[in-house]
């Protein structure tokens, strides 16, 4: 049986009876009868709103009773012929407004790219709210302040991305193993992650992700991993770890002593690169493009790219040592490799958002951190709106699904994070 019906909008008055066919065939001949019968439309508990923009917005829908009313189940905007951009569009003048109405009984469709939607209810009105991706003015005063509304360049060259399809979900990974311990089960548990990768391990790497990065011990080791991986699907796209403010311990790529910073470390405490002497970031370069020239590489991850001296605009972040070398591995390296890396970061004057006019994508890490006064869920919506920028311009996005990242317990609720530099009794936030 087949139905098809025509709901009633409360923009019109205009109803059409549901029509159902019914198509029977008696098996002992081949003769068919079809019949055709009238029935009433359906109930109103199962009815949808289509409401259709022009190009400039709406006329509101007007009522003395409740909006949106009770028995529309969903309501569809179609903004197929908008062409207005940002502002604020009225959809509904009630007497009374439905605020417990579900939001996810509405669907947006057929919006030009780079809008950012909200819902407002008032006393009397339901409006749609539309922005730019590109604009955070209405955030807190650190964000508004910092944040430039100018739009990056959209992604020109996507030939050597990872093949990409929403039938599929485009997961990415991040691994390491202590490889030269021999694995003793009876010591502590770090130990368990040692010893060299086996076969099923690199086949789970190479089969189950998109993309992955890869950067300890030697680069003789980490090549002869990325073959591997290629083995098992030359489709999975390699990259290689490097950090831009610590040395993580890589061996046999010439680091000398005068590179390091003396008495400051980082994360894990890890020397500090000294980025000041320029042998440092001459050597730091020519290693990272070296592996990204690699037959096996598809690019190079950077860790570490914020330079938080600059906060509260205390400095150009653009312009400092660590940036312009960061910058220069980006667009030193070949054209069909991934530059990524730890970029875009909402906690940080302008988010970072400079390097996305020449890097092809970003990580996300602490997207829910918020520090000072900001509110605690903001650094999380600035968050998904940097994503979502950054996927507008056709950047790769490699989104953290957990808000543990670090090492640091974020999944615990008791844990009282730091929030600004001298914050007392209180757990640092490491990254």
């Amino acid at each position: 049986q087949t139905t098809t019906a025509q709901t009633t909008t409360p923009a019109t008055t205009t109803t059409t009876a549901q029509t159902t066919t019914a198509q029977t065939t008696t098996p002992a001949t081949s003769t068919t009868t079809t019949t055709t019968t009238t029935v009433d439309p359906p109930p109103p508990s199962d009815s949808t709103t289509t409401i259709a923009l022009t190009e400039t917005g709406f006329d509101a829908i007007t009522s003395s009773g409740t909006c949106p009313p009770a028995d529309i189940t969903s309501i569809v905007i179609d903004g197929t012929n908008y062409v207005a951009g940002p502002g604020t569009i009225t959809l509904y003048e009630c007497s009374l407004i439905n605020a417990s109405y579900d939001l996810m009984n509405i669907r947006l469709i057929n919006f030009p790219e780079g809008l950012w939607f909200e819902l407002s209810y008032k006393a009397d009105t339901i409006d749609l709210i539309i922005k730019s991706l590109a604009n955070y003015k209405e955030y807190w005063v650190h964000v508004r302040t910092t944040y430039t509304t100018d739009e990056y360049p959209e992604q020109e060259h996507t030939d050597h991305f990872p093949d990409f399809n929403w039938d599929t979900i485009p997961t990415w990974t991040r691994f390491r193993k202590n490889a030269n311990i021999i694995p003793d089960n009876n010591k502590k548990a770090w130990n368990y992650n040692s010893g060299p990768w086996k076969d099923e391990e690199i086949e789970s790497i190479a089969k189950n992700n998109f993309l992955s990065w890869y950067g300890l011990n030697t680069p003789e080791h980490v090549i002869e991993t990325w073959e591997r991986i290629k083995s098992k699907d030359p489709r999975h796209k390699t990259m290689y770890y490097w950090n831009a403010e610590s040395f993580w311990g890589t061996s046999g790529i010439g680091i000398e002593q005068s590179y390091l910073s003396v008495g400051t470390v980082g994360t894990g405490g890890r020397k500090l690169y000294n980025h000041s002497n320029p042998d440092m970031r001459a050597w730091w370069l020519a290693h990272g493009l070296e592996m990204s020239q690699q037959a096996s590489s598809d690019g190079v991850f950077t860790d570490n790219t914020i330079s938080r001296e600059c906060d509260n605009q205390v400095c150009n972040l653009e312009t400092t040592d660590k940036s312009i070398m960061i910058r220069s591995l980006a667009e030193g390296a070949p054209d069909d490799v991934l530059d990524i890396g730890n970029y875009l970061r909402q906690m940080i004057d302008g988010g970072n958002r400079f390097r996305m006019a020449y890097a092809d994508g970003t990580y996300f890490e602490n997207t829910h951190f918020s520090p000072g006064n900001q509110n605690d869920l903001e650094g999380i919506l600035v968050s998904m709106q940097l994503a979502r920028e950054a996927s507008w311009k056709k950047k790769v996005v490699m989104w953290t699904g957990s808000r543990r990242n670090c090492g640091c317990g974020f999944n615990n609720p008791a844990f009282k994070f730091c929030r600004y530099v001298g914050d007392k009794d209180c757990t640092p936030q490491y990254c």
